[in-house]
């Protein structure tokens, strides 16, 4: 069996050696940005990967480059499976399949997936009767214009991720400023909803749904707007609300073109009372959702789904103790805000460092020289921090010191004075 994955990421990023340990029978192929391909070829070959494993690259990783040179591995080598890791390669590795005849995701799910018109209008049109915002199409601000008696609307790309060039708009004047930073032809208004933000985490496999882990954010992902760090806590999982998170998280996969199997990201906001849907995708979460699924959990999400793909199922058992495990203890992470200038010191990098016992996985995104105009996304950070605890109140504590000692320990010089 021939394994194609699509990434555009570093190899530090994914646990791609832990993937390729499940792999070991199969041919693999990862297609990535060429700035990785030597130091991803280095790690294959010193975990004896590369028996198996071979690393092709591109300079431009637009959606028509990849599905090209998928086409052209398939002609060396047939592909027996298209595995895509992050959001933005969803679509093209479905068209990829569609015009090979492999199974797996299809176009019309991915782009229920990925479009948020088509996303709502999926959902509006089920006969599941489904707690969603008002969504309005957006080709222009002559239509953000026609809805100023719903004002305040959020106004989202309809391909977009991370929550950026996203906008909250709470009067008419707020769009002179805004036309002048989006191009809105092709965008979606909603009207804005009140309750916290939750992210529902769950693994679909062979339309069964595994597991479903709920989190609450704390302060929104749009708070990068406002220069804050965003953190997200696992809350208790027989809550009420963590209940109705899950069930709406059950209901709109009845209702989406759902893959057979699948990995999971929702958004939901909650106002103590009901669940509203916010957005789904069929991928991991970012921040360090993944890394809470390893240190916490003992699984790998991706790992799993792609070893199910393959037929080398070896997860079942840890599977069925993810409830019992969330019932001991819980975690956590910050992602914390980038200040604004030439960064120059950076947090000592040991996660001995760390101001806290119960940390336990810390990730330095930063780099010393480069010039940052605070975040433009709801996962740019200086650092990620993940803690462990019992309680939701004590992981909040422990992460909002973190955060301050972060803030702490950089520093940003003006660029003129650099």
């Amino acid at each position: 069996m021939h394994v194609l994955i699509i990434s555009p990421l570093r190899e530090g990023y994914m646990n791609l050696c832990g993937w390729l340990d499940g792999l070991k029978s199969e041919r693999v192929t990862i297609l990535t940005q060429t700035k990785y391909e030597n130091n991803m070829n280095k790690m294959l070959k010193l975990n004896n990967q590369d028996e198996f494993c071979q690393v092709k690259s591109i300079e431009a990783f637009t959606d028509d480059n990849v599905i090209w040179n998928g086409l052209k591995i398939n002609r060396e080598n047939k592909i027996d499976v298209v595995f895509a890791y992050t959001e933005e390669m969803i679509l093209p590795a479905a068209r990829l399949r569609e015009e090979l005849g492999i199974n797996g995701q299809s176009v019309k799910s991915a782009k229920a997936f990925r479009d948020k018109w088509t996303m709502y209008e999926t959902l509006c049109s089920s006969e599941l009767s489904l707690n969603v915002p008002q969504t309005f199409k957006v080709e222009g601000i002559e239509d953000v214009l026609k809805l100023e008696d719903k004002f305040p609307v959020v106004l989202k790309p309809r391909f977009g991720a991370g929550s950026v060039d996203t906008f909250v708009i709470k009067k008419t004047d707020d769009l002179g400023d805004l036309t002048s930073k989006a191009d809105l032809s092709n965008y979606i208004a909603q009207t804005f909803v009140e309750g916290d933000v939750y992210h529902i985490d769950a693994l679909v496999l062979d339309n069964e749904i595994k597991y479903s882990v709920v989190s609450k954010y704390f302060n929104t992902p749009l708070c990068y707007q406002d220069q804050k760090s965003i953190a997200s806590i696992q809350i208790e999982q027989t809550s009420k609300i963590a209940l109705d998170l899950k069930k709406l998280t059950e209901d709109v996969l009845r209702a989406m073109p759902t893959p057979q199997s699948t990995i999971v990201h929702l958004e939901a906001f909650h106002d103590g009372k009901k669940a509203t849907f916010l957005e789904v995708g069929s991928r991991i979460g970012g921040g360090r959702i993944n890394q809470e699924f390893v240190y916490n959990l003992g699984i790998d999400p991706d790992k799993i789904l792609l070893e199910h793909m393959t037929g080398h199922d070896s997860s079942n058992e840890l599977l069925k103790e993810i409830d019992e495990k969330l019932s001991k203890r819980r975690c956590g992470f910050v992602l914390t805000a980038p200040g604004k200038g030439v960064l120059t010191k950076l947090p000592p990098q040991s996660l001995f460092d760390v101001p806290s016992k119960n940390a336990y996985d810390y990730y330095i995104y930063g780099r010393t020289g480069r010039k940052y105009d605070y975040g433009h996304s709801s996962v740019d950070a200086i650092a990620a921090v993940s803690v462990f605890g019992k309680t939701t109140d004590g992981i909040l504590q422990e992460l909002r010191k973190i955060n301050e000692w972060v803030d702490f320990s950089s520093a940003y010089e003006e660029e003129d004075k650099k």
